[in-house]
């Protein structure tokens, strides 16, 4: 009983929250004092051991700050979608506003054409009704029939106890389920995220097994076969993302944040520069932004005072064969021994630097930040090894295709022999000479 009135107290003050949370954001005056009372509730919460509601106060906190936010970055693009899924977040014990959230992310993302992004928000809508129905016993695994889908749902979504107050249980449905992964599907699939149809609609298919409905089982099985044949048919054809790390530097920015950001196809740097330098130019000014074109380590002791630095290097993602996701991303810049960054190949050193995401893409926002990063110097044959690998694989793959991709077998067969595009054969042989002396 104790733990039923602690859900529905946090349940209604969220949702009360929710409604105050713009008009209070707009005042400073009535935030701070709002701020100030919530605070001074947390510690009397921690004086006297109630740790349900010293969550409360936080989980309030970390609405009416999200909701401030707003309006200092409302040309910002990822950053109000970062804002939209930080809300989602905060309402995590009230799933009726999540819903919510999540719904508004998903039609914002299709209206812009971001549709990976869309499809997420709403598998993450079926995974949270999936959990609501287990508590009703009406779903037999909950959020984790969708686990295998992304790494994301896992870490986001969570297990709902016998507490979660009754009209919180009484906005899902079955139905409404089965819809959500329709729609998840039709997504997945208009996004060329083929391999991941299937697998979406499984829970459905049991749904309507479960119902002996076969007009629909028929449908949802000519969908998973469409699915996997467009997988063969467009094997190396489709260029779904390219990943950038975004660093920001300077104090304008609240602090030191680096990002990976996913870009639609075969998106250039200089597309993306020339989109954030506008975003930035339009919040700080444009005598006070200034693009950083070294990929190297930025050193803040030499950034000037007032300004904002960005920082746009292309990284390589490293995907998971289970399910496509991509935490991981690689970067690479050259460097010698004597100072210089680019010497002859037998001088050619490379730092890799390894960058993990605090998520894996795709997910529903279009940026996730950085939260590690690993450094590893290659010595030149090394890099020899790692071009020579590279190369054959894209020599692989190019021979092995349906039918065999002539063309670009012929562009890198030409940059591996040609020496003034210092392919890996020219480095091999630099490295064998200097070995020989």
């Amino acid at each position: 009983a104790v733990a039923g009135c602690a859900g529905r107290l946090h349940s209604q003050a969220m949702v009360a929250l929710a409604g105050q949370a713009e008009r209070l954001s707009a005042s400073p005056a009535r935030l701070r004092r709002f701020e100030a009372c919530l605070r001074l509730l947390r510690r009397l919460a921690d004086g006297g051991g109630s740790g349900d509601l010293g969550r409360l106060c936080d989980s309030l906190l970390a609405v009416l700050r999200t909701t401030a936010a707003f309006a200092l970055h409302r040309g910002n693009p990822e950053m109000c979608v970062d804002l939209h899924w930080r809300l989602a977040n905060s309402y995590s014990h009230t799933p009726s506003l999540r819903l919510t959230y999540l719904r508004n992310m998903a039609e914002r993302h299709a209206e812009a054409g971001h549709l990976s992004e869309a499809a997420f928000c709403v598998l993450h809508q079926a995974a949270l009704t999936a959990e609501v129905l287990r508590v009703r016993g009406e779903h037999p695994n909950g959020y984790e029939a969708f686990a295998g889908l992304s790494p994301n749902i896992e870490q986001f979504e969570q297990r709902f106890g016998d507490d979660l107050p009754q009209e919180e249980r009484d906005g899902c449905s079955p139905e409404g389920l089965a819809d959500l992964i329709q729609q998840a599907a039709d997504l997945l699939a208009r996004a060329e995220r083929y391999e991941l149809v299937a697998p979406c609609l499984r829970p459905a298919l049991a749904f309507h097994e479960a119902r002996r409905d076969y007009a629909r089982q028929a449908a949802l099985y000519e969908q998973c076969a469409a699915a996997c044949k467009a997988v063969g048919s467009t094997r190396g054809k489709r260029f779904l993302e390219t990943f950038y790390r975004v660093g920001l530097y300077g104090d304008l920015f609240e602090e030191k944040q680096v990002f990976v950001y996913k870009e639609p196809g075969l998106t250039r740097l200089a597309e993306l520069a020339d989109r954030l330098r506008a975003v930035y130019e339009a919040r700080f000014g444009a005598d006070k932004v200034t693009m950083l074109t070294d990929s190297g380590e930025v050193d803040d002791t030499k950034l000037e005072s007032g300004r904002a630095y960005v920082q746009i290097t292309y990284v390589q993602a490293e995907t998971s064969e289970a399910d496509g996701s991509s935490r991981h991303f690689v970067l690479e810049t050259p460097f010698t021994r004597s100072g210089e960054r680019h010497g002859s190949v037998e001088d050619q050193w490379r730092r890799r630097t390894r960058l993990t995401a605090e998520a894996a893409f795709p997910t529903v926002v279009k940026r996730l930040r950085v939260i590690r990063s690993e450094h590893e110097d290659l010595s030149p044959l090394a890099v020899a090894v790692l071009e020579l690998r590279a190369a054959a694989a894209k020599i692989r793959s190019a021979a092995e295709a349906e039918p065999p991709d002539m063309k670009r077998l012929q562009m890198v067969l030409q940059g591996c022999l040609a020496t003034q595009v210092r392919g890996w054969l020219s480095s091999c042989f630099g490295i064998h000479a200097r070995i020989l002396d």
